[in-house]
């Protein structure tokens, strides 16, 4: 095969892909605003027709895409601008964001369930509303249809605007629900403890964005230095790696670590270790934006 015909060939594939990825990535921007409207519409429907159960499970699922959205977009439209002001760019509003919503839905998630134990009565199950079933099955069948696609590599990575594990959840409770709608003669009892349990399940994803946040802020240390050592101490040239620090957000990693080499490498041949490691700790570990090694001579 000829030069000119195999890079033709690449650059046909490198379209493809492109168009590819295009796609996917428009889908699953389709799919998200899917399960926005029908997250409002269980609010919605849930208020109006006065079944808390409905209305907490489509808070869960509006907190879903709101925090989904924000740790998605939020670092693409910041991106990883850096200045004089913020040398480290501005990836850290991201988390900063997400721990502001989280707060207020914690706040929000107390006062709804205040209001609920005042109101909650134990008078009969309201009647049958197969408007509200078909939404819930409707939720149901689009979480199965997300985790099937996600299951089967059908979503890039930097297309995954909704949270796996919070999918699955909200896949066990709109079930739950949908069964409390069909079995609508304990209704009553049965929406007390289904409010408790999503209330429970929102407590804990917003305790662990908080406090996933909260590290980040705080710089807590995000790779496990005697992973991180190993590898280095790995690459020729190598003597002895210790004192790892990486921080930052989770799509933007700050690492710094001292190595020792032998006392007399050249300065030359020093440098070049530095940009293999580099190169190859972005390549290994996802994430890492930037890598500051201090060489030390090693006796």
């Amino acid at each position: 095969m000829t030069g000119c015909a195999w890079q033709e060939k690449r650059l046909k594939k490198e379209v493809i892909d492109m168009l590819t990825i295009s796609t996917i990535k428009g889908i699953s921007f389709a799919v998200f605003l899917f399960y926005l409207v029908i997250a409002v519409l269980k609010v919605v429907a849930g208020t109006y027709a006065n079944l808390s159960a409905i209305e907490s499970v489509g808070y869960y699922s509006l907190f879903i895409c709101i925090i989904g959205a924000a740790s998605t977009f939020g670092p693409q439209l910041i991106s990883h601008y850096t200045e004089r002001e913020h040398p480290y760019g501005y990836m850290k509003y991201g988390p900063l964001v997400s721990l502001f919503i989280a707060l207020l839905f914690l706040l929000f998630v107390l006062d709804f369930l205040r209001s609920f134990v005042t109101d909650v009565s134990a008078d009969s199950y309201p009647g049958s509303y197969p408007f509200m079933l078909a939404m819930v099955i409707s939720g149901i069948l689009l979480d199965i249809l997300i985790l099937r696609s996600k299951r089967i590599g059908l979503t890039s990575a930097g297309s995954e605007i909704l949270n796996t594990s919070m999918i699955e959840t909200d896949l066990l409770l709109s079930i739950t629900v949908a069964g409390v709608l069909i079995t609508g003669t304990i209704y009553p009892l049965a929406e007390l403890l289904v409010v408790f349990l999503i209330v429970a399940f929102l407590f804990r994803e917003c305790a662990s964005i908080i406090v996933e946040s909260s590290n980040t802020l705080c710089d807590a240390c995000v790779l496990d230095e005697s992973a991180v050592c190993r590898f280095v101490n790995s690459i020729d040239g190598v003597e002895d790696c210790y004192r790892v620090r990486a921080h930052g957000a989770s799509e933007s990693l700050f690492v710094d670590l001292h190595v020792k080499v032998m006392s007399d490498m050249h300065v030359r041949d020093s440098h070049r270790l530095i940009a293999r490691i580099e190169n190859d700790l972005k390549k290994s570990y996802k994430g890492v934006s930037d890598v500051l090694v201090h060489i030390e001579p090693f006796y």
